[in-house]
């Protein structure tokens, strides 16, 4: 994705449900980044039951 622009100005003055913007798939975890800046990273995932996410480090120079 280019740093420079997010998949969330494609969805400003929208309405949307969240479950809208990913696709569920059967086993699986699935994410889509909506924005991916030097500051933040914003992204949303779909989990199929019994699925888990790893604890991922930090991002170097921060984290909470």
């Amino acid at each position: 994705m280019n740093k420079n622009k997010s998949q969330l100005q494609e969805l400003i003055g929208e309405v949307f449900k969240l479950e809208d913007l990913i696709d569920y798939q059967k086993g699986a975890v699935v994410s889509r980044t909506l924005v991916d800046k030097d500051q933040v990273t914003l992204t949303v995932f779909a989990f199929d039951q019994g699925q888990t996410l790893s604890q991922l480090p930090p991002p170097e120079g921060g984290g909470l």
